[in-house]
């Protein structure tokens, strides 16, 4: 989250945006598997670029300026239970059901 927007993800596959100051929704992302849901997200540091992860085993860059997706990360083999950005912006870090964590900058 920036401080500003707060995002999260449900089960019906979809990442929501909302305004906190305004306490309104102001975007939606919605993966192409609807039955995949979303474990867990995170933002970049500028909160332009929201990390998503689904239960199908993939990680799904959101980038909240343009409304689309722009990456697909699909090196889990099972459920994707965790991610976080670290402090520097500089690499994103993804757990998973398969018992791997992964570091990707």
């Amino acid at each position: 989250s920036s401080g500003i927007n707060a995002e999260y993800g449900s089960d019906d596959g979809i990442v929501r945006l909302f305004d906190i100051r305004s306490d309104q929704e102001i975007a939606q992302y919605s993966y192409e598997y609807p039955q995949a849901g979303v474990s867990c997200v995170d933002t970049s540091l500028s909160g332009r670029i929201i990390f998503a992860g689904y239960d199908d085993f993939n990680v799904i860059l959101w980038d909240t300026l343009l409304g689309e997706l722009v990456a697909v990360l699909s090196e889990h083999g099972a459920k994707v239970s965790c991610l976080g950005v670290d402090k520097d912006g500089v690499a994103l870090c993804t757990g998973s059901w398969d018992n791997l964590l992964k570091i990707w900058n």
